[in-house]
């Protein structure tokens, strides 16, 4: 699972899902006055928030903080007087907005806010402990009731905190690593190969040593906790966005690249725009890992993103904006989950993939009595409509290929047994067994012992027919037949 980092996205979705056969409704929709900065779950309940759009400012953009229910219920906002950057649900509300740090109950009432003298750039909480990194370089240590313990000025860096034994946090300042304890002394560093611009802490190989993987440009770096390069990755273009799960999935460029633990590469696929944003989740229930990717095209006529959606297998949700946020939770407890994306608006997809599956499970059963019944044309007619079906959602067809497998041999079986009864009934013996042959071959496939028995009986009697006609001797001609054919003879000896 993916930790110490928040899925952000940018501007303009359009409540548009794609019709043909997606799983997918939108179910509601939430329209904001900015971009979805902030998008988190607290149980079932939907925190985000608003702001202004990336490199612009609006007076009339606003600067606020939502929670929703799962069906699409506003409980609680709050306007803030700068844009919210960063939210990270514990037992409590954190989120920070410009020089304030805010601590609200899970009822949504203020326990408590910090104010500092520069802008919180990024925090982290963990248990009792509360990090604030402020723009200009300080380091504010913070209890969970919001008491300053202690602070560090430092060269202006981004932030990353985790505990490691009695290593409580890093940061790092291109190119180096620091690890500092609870009292913000420096337990050790590192130098990286390159300056770097995202930083994930995670125990890749799962021997209960945390690796350090970070990103820069092209590169993907492993290092171990004494800062010593395990493996690096290199991928075409610069790598957008990272997902640690079973598996390591970057995404570069147009292409996705899915990494074993060591970083070698275990599948790469390209697509036809740019990928900005990888998470991976099983949302259907089914025991397999689905990749869900915002995925946008570039024109370089207008110099923005033209053409963005969320693909899963397919296009599934077109929106106007590139996609940064995606979250995947089981709304209804019934196994598979929803996917709540995040834009200019919220938008909650409802998954319908068993429902669909239901419904297409009893078509199946219902055409399976056709083919039971031996109607193999109208069988076959609608399972061939049924697959195109199940393929047009991306589902498994292999158990309507073996119907359709079975009922090719049935119709094989069938053609050559009634061309073996046609040669038969013409005193044809020798190609009636032939086909009554081939046709077996079938029926034994399938397990038709009774028209096996059959056929073997129509072989044998072949057989018998056969031996007959090698036993029975040529007639000797008559009398008559034997004068005309000396005389016939003989009037050639004369022309000559």
């Amino acid at each position: 699972m993916r930790r110490f980092l928040v899925f952000i996205l940018i501007p303009l979705i359009l409540n548009i899902v794609y019709s043909e056969n997606s799983v997918y409704t939108t179910e509601w929709t939430y329209l904001t006055k900015g971009e979805i900065r902030n998008l988190s779950l607290m149980g079932n309940v939907i925190i985000f928030s608003s702001g202004e759009y990336e490199g612009f400012h609006d007076q009339y953009t606003e600067n606020k903080i939502y929670a929703f229910d799962l069906h699409g219920k506003k409980l609680w906002e709050k306007e803030c007087p700068y844009l919210i950057k960063k939210i990270q649900i514990e037992k409590n509300i954190y989120f920070s907005s410009g020089r304030y740090f805010y601590c609200y109950d899970p009822y949504f009432s203020e326990l408590w806010h910090y104010s500092t003298n520069s802008d919180v750039k990024d925090f982290y909480v963990y248990d009792n402990e509360i990090f604030l990194f402020l723009e200009d370089g300080t380091i504010k240590f913070l209890t969970t009731d919001g008491e300053e313990k202690w602070e560090r000025k430092v060269d202006s860096g981004i932030f990353l905190v985790f505990k490691l034994e009695d290593v409580y946090a890093g940061y790092y300042l291109q190119p180096y690593v620091y690890f500092l304890d609870s009292k913000g002394d420096t337990v050790w560093k590192y130098k990286t190969v390159e300056n770097f611009e995202k930083i994930y802490v995670e125990d890749l190989d799962e021997d209960g040593e945390p690796e350090i993987l970070t990103s820069y440009y092209k590169f993907l770096y492993a290092t171990n906790k004494d800062g010593l390069i395990e493996w690096r990755f290199k991928a075409d273009e610069y790598i957008n966005d990272i997902y640690i799960s079973d598996k390591i999935y970057a995404v570069a460029g147009k292409k996705l690249y899915i990494l074993d633990e060591r970083g070698n590469l275990e599948e790469e696929e390209e697509f036809e725009d740019q990928i900005k944003l990888v998470a991976v989740d099983d949302i259907n229930n089914d025991s397999k890992k689905e990749i869900l990717l915002g995925i946008s095209k570039w024109d370089k006529n207008k110099q923005e993103w033209v053409d963005n959606y969320l693909y899963i297998g397919k296009k599934v949700l077109n929106t106007k904006g590139v996609i940064r946020n995606i979250v995947c939770i089981d709304s209804d407890n019934d196994g598979d989950k929803e996917v709540i994306i995040g834009a200019d608006d919220i938008f909650f997809l409802k998954n319908n993939i068993l429902e669909i599956k239901d419904s297409l499970n009893k078509k199946y059963d219902e055409y399976l009595t056709l083919y039971e019944k031996k109607d193999f044309d109208n069988a076959k007619r609608e399972f061939l409509e049924l697959k195109d079906e199940y393929k047009s959602f991306g589902f498994d067809t292999s158990k309507i290929d073996e119907v359709l497998t079975k009922i090719d041999k049935y119709e094989n079986g069938y053609r050559l047994y009634n061309a073996g009864e046609k040669a038969f009934s013409e005193g044809n013996y020798n190609s009636a067994k032939i086909n009554y042959q081939n046709a077996r071959k079938y029926f034994e496939e399938l397990g038709e012992t009774n028209i096996v028995k059959d056929i073997d009986n129509k072989i044998k009697v072949c057989e018998e027919n056969l031996k007959k006609e090698t036993e029975t001797p040529k007639p000797t001609p008559s009398i008559k037949e034997y004068i005309k054919g000396k005389f016939f003879i003989l009037w050639i000896v004369i022309v000559v």
